[in-house]
């Protein structure tokens, strides 16, 4: 069962990246999410076939954008790869089929030219430019930011509405990356209305 299998992946996943946190709770939070989808949760690994795995999809659409389905899908992926290749205790892993970044531009910004944005944008975009850069945040995450994201000095950690969170330095005044507060998001033209 794909739910019972989950202490045997995590065991795996915690030799494969020990010493990397991140990796390891990466793949643990993405397993969880899989396991909210309760068509998958208690099938046997081997029965888990691409209808299984494009009816997630279209579940969790509902929920994340295509990158974070993406997230998922890739540890879908791992896990089932690991109980095929190294476990063999399924015959083959399915074709999992990951969205395609539709844009396929890469937008680099030196210190100088990234400071130049700052110093020129307006709010709310010089917020999110400022929580996007230091947290690594998608948009579609920043749109489902909660109002309930905790702001310090040293650290601001952001809670989007599925649950994921974000952690990102800020400066002693928080500056530019208070991009939680409720006049911020209201002012966005990103703002789902």
């Amino acid at each position: 069962m794909f739910q019972e299998f989950q202490a045997q992946f995590d065991a795996w996943i915690d030799a494969q990246h020990a010493g990397k946190p991140g990796t390891i709770k990466f793949y643990k939070s993405n397993y969880q999410k899989l396991l909210e989808f309760e068509p998958m949760r208690n099938l046997a690994l081997d029965r888990i076939d691409e209808a299984v795995i494009e009816r997630f999809k279209f579940w969790a659409l509902r929920k994340v954008g295509r990158t974070t389905v993406d997230r998922y899908l890739a540890t879908l992926r791992n896990g089932l790869r690991y109980a095929w290749r190294k476990l063999k205790i399924i015959d083959k892993a399915p074709v999992i089929e990951q969205y395609q970044n539709e844009r396929q531009v890469e937008y680099v910004f030196d210190e100088v030219t990234y400071q130049l944005w700052l110093d020129n944008a307006e709010e709310p975009l010089r917020s999110a430019s400022v929580l996007a850069r230091n947290s690594g945040i998608t948009r579609v995450e920043m749109l489902n930011l909660e109002r309930d994201c905790v702001i310090s000095s040293a650290k601001i950690s952001t809670r989007t509405a599925t649950g994921a969170t974000s952690s990102s330095s800020a400066g002693s005044s928080g500056g530019p990356a208070n991009a939680c507060s409720k006049s911020t998001r209201n002012r966005s033209r990103f703002s789902k209305t």
